[in-house]
């Protein structure tokens, strides 16, 4: 009885972290494609990389390394107007 509780347990904790790895996974992708948006946007000189941020942390799961991300890119290109 014992050896099943335990492989219960076991494929129990190995359900969770599956589901995490594949919300990761998930999280992952949406950053990606987010941030590669922003770099489009920011490609074609548009001033939407700001609203890109805002978008990403109204969105209440933002990850602070893509709000990172988007705002080094939101300097850059302020740079890039500066000299322009």
């Amino acid at each position: 009885m014992e050896t099943k509780n335990l492989s219960i347990d076991q494929f129990c904790r190995a359900m969770t972290s599956l589901k995490r790895s594949q919300e990761s996974i998930g999280r992952s992708r949406e950053n990606q494609r987010l941030l590669q948006r922003a770099i489009e946007d920011m490609k074609r000189g548009e001033k939407a990389v700001r609203a890109r941020v805002e978008t990403v942390r109204k969105r209440g799961t933002w990850d602070a390394e893509l709000v990172a991300m988007l705002e080094e890119l939101q300097n850059l290109q302020e740079v890039i107007e500066g000299f322009a």
